[in-house]
C-alpha cells in the first residue's frame, strides 16, 4: 500500500507565472516611504470560489519505485466534476468521478472534502471493479512470497477523516486467486500463505474480506498503507494458527472442532462426535482447497490399560466351561483354571477373616494376580489406531461432495487426554 501526497494550488504562482514580473513603477524623488500595511492583512487568504471543475477524458497515473519490479497503473478515460470548491474554512467540494484503470476495470470515486485541509474533513469512497491481480505481482511477489498467476479484485474503500480522526473501510473481494512460482523474497511473511488462500475461498473461487483501519492522523507512526498490511498480516496469522476455529465460527462448532473424542479402548465414534464431523465437512465442502489430515496413531495409556483389561476379559471367557451360568462361581472357577495354566500351581487363597466374604475374596486373589500376565499386544494397538482413523475418515467421506483425495491417512501421533478418561484425536487441515 502506498499513500500519495494531498496536491493544493499555489494561487500565487497562478496569478504570477514564473519568469513574469510586476512592471517596475518609476522612481520619485523624495517620496516619502510607503508606512508597511498590518501584518494580518499581508497573511490574508484571498477569498475563492470555484463553481464546477469538469474533467473530460481524463488520466491518472501512479507508480512505486520503491519496490523491484516496480509498480505501475492508470486510471484512463476519468471523466466527471469536482463541484464547490471554496477556500472557506467549512467548505465541502463534492467529488464525482469515473474511469478505467487499464482499460477494463471501472473505478468511480465520490463524496466530499475539505480541498484546502484534508485531514479536517474528507468523505471519500473508492470502488475498483475487475481489476487484474496480477497487476500486483510486485507486491505479492514481495510479501507474500508468490507471483500471481491469475485472479481479478474488486474493492470498495471508504475513508472519513474528520478533524484528524480516520475512520477507513476496506471491503477486498479476490476471484479465483491462484499463486504462481515462489519468489524466495526476503521480506515475505512467514505464514503459510497457500493455507490461508485455502481457508478464506469460498466454494465458487471467491475471498471475501473487510479490513477496517482507525486511528490519528496526529500520531507520527500512523500510516494507513503499512497499518493495513499490519491488519492483513494478523487476519492471517490468526486463521492460519487457529483453522479450525475459523471454520466452527463460518459453519457452527467454534474451535472443538480441531479434534474427536474416543472412549479408551474404543473405535466407536460418540453420537456427539459424529456431529462434529458433519461440520467439518460441511467446511470442506464449501472451501474446496482445503484437505484434512488423520492420524493414523491415536493410542494412549488409557488405551493401554483398556485393551489389557479386554484381553484379560476374553482369556476368562475362554476359560470358562460351555453352558456355565455366569455367576461369582462360574467367573471363580474360570480363573482358578486361567491360575493353574499361567503359575503352574493350584492357587492358595489367603485366608477370609469374614466367611461371607470368602467368594469375593478369592476372585480378587486371582484377578490380581492374573491381570499383569495380559498385555496390549502390538497387533490389538494397531488395530485400534487404524480403527480410529478408518472412522474418522468414514464419517466425513459420507457427506458425497468430498472427494476422497482430498482426506489423508497420515501416519502421525496424536493422543491427548480427553475428558471422561477418554483419549483425542487432533486433526489437521492443509
Amino acid at each position: 500500500m502506498c499513500s500519495s501526497d494531498l496536491q493544493m494550488l499555489n494561487v500565487v504562482a497562478v496569478l504570477n507565472p514564473p519568469g513574469k514580473t510586476p512592471p517596475a513603477q518609476p522612481a520619485k524623488e523624495a517620496a516619502p516611504a510607503p508606512k508597511p500595511a498590518p501584518a494580518k492583512a499581508q497573511n490574508t487568504p484571498m477569498p475563492m470560489r470555484i463553481g464546477t471543475i469538469v474533467v473530460d477524458n481524463g488520466s491518472a497515473n501512479f507508480a512505486d519505485f520503491s519496490i523491484e519490479p516496480n509498480f505501475a497503473s492508470a486510471i484512463q478515460s476519468l471523466n466527471g466534476t469536482v463541484t464547490g470548491l471554496s477556500s472557506a474554512p467549512n467548505s465541502r467540494a463534492t467529488v464525482k468521478l469515473d474511469g478505467n484503470v487499464d482499460r477494463f476495470a471501472p473505478v468511480d470515486i465520490s463524496g466530499t472534502l475539505n480541498v484546502l485541509s484534508a485531514a479536517v474533513y474528507t468523505d471519500i469512497a473508492l470502488n475498483f471493479r475487475n481489476m487484474e491481480l496480477t497487476t500486483f505481482n510486485p507486491y505479492s511477489g514481495k510479501y507474500a512470497g508468490y507471483n500471481i498467476s491469475k485472479g481479478k479484485l474488486t474493492t470498495e474503500l471508504r475513508y472519513k477523516v474528520e478533524n484528524r480522526k480516520l475512520d477507513a473501510q476496506h471491503h477486498i473481494v479476490l476471484d479465483q486467486l491462484e499463486f504462481g512460482a515462489a519468489t524466495n523474497s526476503k521480506d515475505a511473511v512467514p505464514l503459510p500463505i497457500s493455507l490461508a488462500v485455502a481457508l478464506l475461498k469460498d466454494r465458487n473461487g471467491v475471498i471475501d474480506l473487510n479490513l477496517p483501519v482507525g486511528g490519528s492522523l496526529d500520531d507520527p507512526s500512523f500510516r494507513v498503507g503499512p497499518i493495513i498490511w499490519q491488519v492483513f498480516v494478523g487476519l492471517v496469522t490468526k486463521i492460519v494458527t487457529a483453522p479450525f476455529a475459523l471454520i466452527g465460527s463460518l459453519f457452527g462448532g467454534g474451535e472443538d472442532l480441531a479434534y474427536v473424542d474416543f472412549a479408551a479402548g474404543s473405535p466407536m465414534l460418540a453420537p456427539a462426535e459424529t456431529g462434529k464431523l458433519d461440520k467439518v465437512a460441511k467446511a470442506l465442502a464449501e472451501r474446496p482447497e482445503l484437505k484434512l489430515d488423520i492420524p493414523l496413531q491415536t493410542l494412549s495409556p488409557a488405551d493401554d490399560a483398556a485393551l489389557q483389561e479386554a484381553a484379560f476379559e476374553k482369556a476368562v471367557a475362554d476359560a470358562t466351561v460351555p453352558g456355565m451360568m455366569a455367576g461369582p462361581e462360574t467367573r471363580l472357577a474360570a480363573l482358578a483354571k486361567l491360575y493353574q495354566e499361567q503359575l503352574g500351581m493350584a492357587p492358595v487363597y489367603p485366608v477370609s477373616e469374614n466367611p461371607a466374604d470368602i467368594l469375593k475374596n478369592n476372585i480378587a486373589f486371582l484377578e490380581q494376580a492374573l491381570r499383569p500376565k495380559y498385555v496390549a499386544a502390538p497387533a490389538a494397538r494397531e488395530a485400534l489406531a487404524r480403527a480410529r482413523a478408518d472412522a474418522v475418515q468414514a464419517a466425513v467421506l459420507a457427506n458425497k461432495e468430498i472427494m476422497p483425495e482430498r482426506v489423508f491417512l497420515v501416519e502421525r501421533t496424536s493422543a491427548k487426554p480427553a475428558d471422561g478418561g477418554g483419549v483425542r484425536m487432533e486433526l489437521a487441515l492443509q
